[in-house]
């Protein structure tokens, strides 16, 4: 995580929450626009290597605000202070499509939910490609689901413009090799129908679980990239409609001119299959200042599998320490059920399920009363709002509040979770430990420090859920 100033161009309050390719992602304020961002900071160390790098950042960020498409997380500005060059973007409330994936039985999609996406992706790739530009690393990891369950493409540090030069460096091939068309990797020079074929790797991940290269070191991947052809697909997975499978192979091939000619022939070609609503509407998730942490939906599991005794609080709390000094690539429960044998998987899915209505019915009742004072002419009766629910997404859909005041009110109530969090910290610090946000508490100390103090905060976060 890069150190930044407090406040870079109009936005102020930078949290991190997460490291691109080329930097940073923080969540900031922007006070020109009086609401929460994204913003992107490129690692100053790069423009000693690269001396053109910042102009280039600068120049195509200014590109990407020229698309304006529901499928692509919106360019608000580019700009440079002092040291640090950066792009304010959209902050999408939602969660990736990796991690949506992941939380699936087997990690992988059924073919209505999966096409669902793949659809989404090919219409913000068409709009992309249209302004001249070829994104490079598209992937399940940079595409974000929103609350209302439309996905967006994300994450441009790799993209450039037509006319732009290449983004290789010292003969260094850009990119995520598991996703890499064979031409970026054998020529460099490349066009939207590289972005086709990383859309084929991802439609094979999300319906099979993996992808299709994946074995061994970079070098083999690469390897396997430009010369292997990939597994058939119907015979990993069988119930595959046979058009689907030949769609998702025409996308592999190796020679870009034996793809689909553009994006909007693969919108189109896997809008046959895919579902007519959206399959997800993630809750939005508040991490906890830019550390490795778990959920509020894993904080609720934890304390009904708890409250129901069928794990002592302390040992949920201590696999909870494990799994992230691990990495929490998995999701808890998943995690969970690896190591603990007293949890059945019938058991565990109905925990679930009640652990995502708890926080829907958190964030509902957060949502009615900061309604009072974002839209007091909004009048609201949760007893009848269907199980399930967002209040936020069922008035945007009823026509109650338009899409950018569901926005507000998901990120006001972002904000009085956040507060939630930082009140767990101040108390586990104590008069022990001088209060700072996590991320620079785990930089000051040491590791069983840092460890102990996590637990204090868990405990602390669960214990004040409602019941």
């Amino acid at each position: 995580m890069l150190e930044v100033p407090e406040q870079l161009g109009s936005c102020t309050g930078l949290v991190p929450i997460g490291n691109g390719t080329m930097g940073t992602v923080f969540r900031a304020h922007h006070t020109g626009l009086d609401r929460d961002v994204a913003i992107k900071v490129l690692d100053p160390k790069l423009n000693g290597r690269d001396p053109v790098l910042l102009k280039r950042f600068v120049r195509e960020t200014g590109l990407l605000k020229r698309i304006q498409d529901p499928n692509v997380v919106g360019i608000v500005e580019a700009g440079q202070d002092g040291i640090y060059a950066f792009a304010v973007m959209e902050l999408v409330a939602g969660k990736s499509l990796k991690q949506l994936k992941n939380e699936e039985p087997g990690q992988r999609f059924d073919v209505p939910t999966a096409t669902y996406y793949l659809s989404q992706i090919a219409k913000g790739l068409e709009a992309v490609h249209r302004c001249g530009i070829v994104h490079r690393d598209l992937k399940p990891e940079n595409v974000m689901v929103d609350t209302s369950g439309i996905a967006k493409i994300a994450d441009f540090g790799l993209a450039r413009g037509s006319d732009s030069p290449q983004l290789t460096r010292n003969d260094e091939v850009v990119g995520t090799p598991q996703y890499m068309a064979p031409e970026s990797i054998t020529q460099g020079e490349v066009d939207g129908r590289a972005d086709l074929y990383a859309l084929g790797i991802t439609a094979f991940e999300l319906l099979t679980g993996s992808t299709p290269f994946n074995e061994g070191g970079v070098m083999a991947v690469v390897q396997a990239q430009v010369q292997d052809a990939p597994p058939m697909l119907q015979d990993l997975v069988p119930d595959v409609p046979v058009a689907l499978a030949e769609l998702v192979h025409k996308l592999l091939e190796k020679d870009p001119d034996d793809r689909l000619p553009d994006a909007a022939s693969a919108a189109q070609a896997f809008g046959a299959f895919a579902a007519a609503r959206p399959p997800h509407t993630p809750t939005p998730e508040v991490r906890l200042f830019g550390v490795r942490m778990p959920s509020w939906e894993e904080f609720f599991l934890i304390r009904l599998l708890s409250s129901y005794q069928l794990v002592p609080l302390h040992l949920l709390i201590d696999a909870l320490a494990d799994w992230r000094i691990q990495g929490a690539q998995t999701p808890f429960l998943t995690y969970l059920l690896r190591n603990q044998q007293s949890i059945d998987d019938a058991t565990a899915a109905r925990a679930q399920a009640a652990a995502r209505q708890g926080l829907i019915d958190l964030r509902n009742r957060i949502s009615a009363a900061q309604l009072q004072t974002l839209a007091p002419e909004v009048e609201v009766n949760l007893e009848l709002l269907p199980q399930g629910q967002q209040l936020s997404l069922s008035l945007v859909e009823g026509g109650r509040l338009s899409r950018e005041k569901g926005q507000q009110l998901d990120q006001r109530v972002n904000q009085v979770l956040r507060k939630a969090v930082d009140r767990a910290v101040a108390t586990a610090c104590g008069e022990a430990i001088p209060y700072e946000p996590l991320v620079k508490l785990e930089a000051k100390l040491s590791d069983p420090e840092f460890e102990a103090l996590i637990r204090r905060v868990f405990r602390a976060l669960i214990t004040q859920l409602p019941g």
